[in-house]
C-alpha cells in the first residue's frame, strides 16, 4: 500500500464527521509527508553511513455524541533505508500499527477511554530489516516514525479532570493488553511485548493573564517480554516529567520553553539471551519555540536538545537541533511546511564515537475543526 493510499483513506474517515455530526466542519484530520536524512561521521564505528526515512503520517478526530465525545485514528506509512560502509542498502518499508481510540464523557469530570492498537504495520522481519528498525529507534535520532510494528493489543483507561481558579489538575491510568506475533520471518517463534500499566498526572497554574506553568509527570510499569510462552526480558519502570512556561510574546505571539526528564530502571535478561541486568537509562530533553502571526501567515521557530545517558555508555550521547515553520491558511485549509537541521554525538561503544548530522523537510496539511 503506497503513502497515497493512506493519505485518501485518512480523508475519507474524516468524512464520517458528516454523518455522525452533520457538519464535516468538526472533524479535524492532518495529513502529511515527511523526509529525514543522517550521516555519519565515522562510518566503520556506527556501521552505517546514512539513514533515511520517508514518512507519511496522518491523524483523524471526529467529535461524536454532541460533540463530548472523540473517535480518533493515527498511523503512518513509512520507508526506512541504511547506506552500510561499503555501499550496501537495506529497507525497511510499509504501515506502522494504527492507534484507534474512543475517548467518552462519562459524568462531570470523569472520562473512559477504550484503545486499540491496530496491528496494520510490518510485524516480520527480516534481518536485514531489523537494522533498519534497531537504528531507527535510537533515542538520540528524534525520527517522527521510529517503529513500523509491536503486533497491535487493546486497552482502555480513564481520566479525571478538576479545574480551580487559576488552576488545574488532571489524572488518569490505563493498561494496555499486548498482542502476540511473529517477529521474525521464518522464525518459527511467536513473540509477546508485555502489557503496559501508564500513569499519568498534569497540572497547570496561571502565573499571570499571559503566562502559564504546566507540569505533567508520569510512570510505566510493564511486565516481561515472552518468546513461545518463556520470559526472555523485563524492561525496567520508567518515569518522566515535563515542565513547560507559555507566555505572551509581543502583541500577538505566543512563546514557550520547556524542559524534561525521563528514567528507566534496570531491565533484567533471560539466560538465552546472557542473563544479568539490562542498563538503566535517562533522558534530559530542553526546547524553546515562538508562534507569531506575520499577516495571515504564523511564523514558528524552535529549537530543542536532548541528551541521552545509559549505564553502560552504549548508544549514548546527545543532539541539538533547529526549526522554521509556517503556518499558512490555503482555501479552508492550513498547510504546515518546515525545515530543520539537527548536530549531535554518539559513543558507540567505549573510546569510540561519531558525530551526525540531519536535516528534516516536511509538510502538513491541517483541514476541518473549530478555529
Amino acid at each position: 500500500m503506497s503513502h497515497r493510499s493512506v493519505m485518501r483513506g485518512a480523508l475519507a474517515i474524516s468524512g464520517l464527521a458528516w454523518i455522525l455530526n452533520g457538519s464535516a466542519a468538526l472533524a479535524q484530520t492532518t495529513v502529511g509527508e515527511s523526509f529525514e536524512i543522517y550521516t555519519f561521521s565515522d562510518p566503520e564505528a556506527v556501521g552505517a553511513r546514512s539513514l533515511t526515512v520517508l514518512s507519511a503520517p496522518f491523524s483523524v478526530r471526529v467529535p461524536i455524541l454532541g460533540s463530548s465525545s472523540t473517535l480518533s485514528l493515527e498511523g503512518a506509512f513509512a520507508r526506512g533505508e541504511v547506506e552500510t560502509v561499503r555501499g550496501k542498502r537495506y529497507e525497511l518499508q510499509g504501515l506502522t500499527d494504527s492507534r484507534l481510540s474512543l475517548d467518552l464523557a462519562v459524568a462531570g469530570p470523569l472520562r473512559a477511554a477504550f484503545i486499540a492498537a491496530l496491528p496494520t504495520g510490518v510485524q516480520s522481519m527480516t534481518a536485514d530489516e531489523a537494522r533498519v528498525a534497531a537504528l531507527a529507534s535510537s533515542y538520540l535520532l528524534p525520527l517522527r516514525v521510529n517503529s513500523w510494528g509491536s503486533g497491535g493489543g487493546v486497552g482502555g483507561g480513564a481520566s479525571l479532570t478538576q479545574a480551580f481558579e487559576g488552576s488545574g489538575l488532571s489524572v488518569s491510568a490505563s493498561y494496555l493488553v499486548k498482542r502476540e506475533y511473529d517477529a521474525f520471518k521464518n522464525g518459527g517463534q511467536a513473540y509477546r511485548p508485555g502489557n503496559q500499566l501508564l500513569l499519568r498526572a498534569f497540572g497547570y497554574v496561571d502565573l499571570s493573564p499571559s503566562a502559564r506553568f504546566t507540569l505533567q509527570g508520569g510512570y510505566s510499569n510493564r511486565a516481561e517480554d515472552q518468546m513461545s510462552g518463556a520470559g526472555i526480558y523485563r524492561s525496567g519502570d520508567q518515569l518522566e516529567a515535563v515542565g513547560a512556561l507559555t507566555f505572551a510574546a509581543g502583541a500577538r505571539g505566543n512563546a514557550i520553553t520547556y524542559a524534561g526528564w525521563m528514567h528507566r530502571g534496570e531491565g533484567e535478561r533471560a539466560e538465552i539471551f546472557g542473563g544479568g541486568s539490562a542498563p538503566g537509562e535517562d533522558l534530559l530533553l530542553f526546547g524553546a519555540g515562538l508562534r507569531t502571526p506575520l499577516g495571515s501567515v504564523v511564523l514558528a521557530p524552535s529549537a530543542d536538545a536532548r541528551v541521552y545517558r545509559n549505564d553502560d555508555g552504549v548508544g549514548q550521547g546527545y543532539v541539538g537541533s533547529a526549526m522554521i515553520g509556517l503556518e499558512v491558511p490555503s482555501g479552508g485549509v492550513t498547510l504546515i511546511p518546515a525545515i530543520r537541521g539537527r548536530y549531535g554525538n554518539v559513543d558507540v561503544r567505549s573510546g569510540s564515537s561519531s558525530s551526525f548530522t540531519g536535516a528534516e523537510f516536511s509538510l502538513s496539511v491541517r483541514m476541518g475543526g473549530r478555529p
